[in-house]
């Protein structure tokens, strides 16, 4: 390693402390920027999917504003809108159904070639059909499940806070097969899927989860069919499934979208302090005027 003398040590090791902590300030704020904006989005989602749209959207949608509630007779959900329902989840499912897992290639297929799903193809909200492992073939006399248009996926196991991911499926994928450690769930016309899967991304939809989970093992838990089918959930009129879906699909892409710019913000952040760092541990900085005028 280079080595200055010890008063030119002193000086660098000075200087670094100084600016690496200004840095690590401003990261410690922009971080605390986005878990507000989190925060902010989890609740967004979680009092629309239970009260309705805010006053403006609804008068946008077409749909009363500021309608009157009612007890929904849930300790946990509270008032509801009065011509909301309250439903199990067994009364919207046409069709559950569990995956097939048979060995795998350690890489992806080919959009198309075979591939079967991994976990992470259902995470927050979004299918990812690129997240598989790639399967030479389908044995014979085994018919797989493969994810269709408007199907709902949920995961039956994962760790704790990542058991009952979900998703919508917003296309056909012949070469894409479900897993067994994924639920594939079609639902009754009447219901919009997106609507659906939000619930369950809100606070009261993974409490239900939570709740359900079991297992031996802290950090795998898993979720029974029974516990799908017994999940409740406040249910508008399809029109209004269809219009509070839209609107958090606006407006939470605006949330991660900043997110996302403070995320940059962070990593530039640090990719400067580490540069500032070799730069004066390697003398391409002098630092000692900069010491002296601190």
């Amino acid at each position: 390693m280079p080595l200055p003398s010890l008063p030119e040590q002193q000086a660098i090791a000075a200087f670094l402390d100084r600016e690496t902590g200004r840095v690590d300030r401003l990261v410690a704020k922009k971080r605390e920027l986005i878990e507000r904006l989190k925060e902010k989005r989890t609740a967004l989602i979680s009092r629309t999917v239970t009260r309705g749209l805010p006053p403006a959207a609804a008068r946008a949608a077409g749909l009363p504003a500021n309608p009157p509630l009612k007890p929904s007779a849930l300790d946990w959900l509270g008032d509801i809108p009065k011509h909301w329902e309250v439903i199990r989840f067994r009364r919207l499912i046409i069709r559950l159904d569990q995956g097939w897992s048979p060995n795998a290639n350690n890489y992806p297929a080919a959009p198309d070639e075979l591939g079967v799903l991994k976990l992470g193809a259902a995470s927050r909200g979004r299918f990812y059909p690129e997240d598989n492992k790639a399967l030479d073939e389908i044995p014979e006399g085994v018919i797989p499940i493969t994810p269709g248009c408007g199907d709902l996926l949920i995961s039956r196991a994962n760790t704790p806070d990542l058991v009952g991911d979900t998703c919508i499926v917003k296309g056909n994928y012949p070469n894409r097969i479900i897993p067994d450690l994924l639920y594939r769930l079609r639902l009754r016309a009447d219901t919009n899927g997106d609507f659906v899967c939000w619930f369950l991304l809100s606070r009261l939809g993974r409490a239900q989860i939570e709740c359900d989970a079991r297992g031996s093992s802290g950090s795998m838990v898993k979720l029974g069919q029974g516990h799908v089918r017994a999940w409740s959930l406040p249910f508008p009129p399809l029109p209004e499934q269809a219009a509070i879906a839209a609107y958090l699909d606006e407006e939470t892409a605006k949330l991660d979208a900043l997110v996302g710019k403070v995320e940059e913000a962070v990593e530039r952040l640090q990719e400067y302090c580490t540069a500032l760092i070799t730069a004066a541990v390697t003398g391409k900085i002098d630092v000692r005027k900069a010491v002296a005028h601190a």
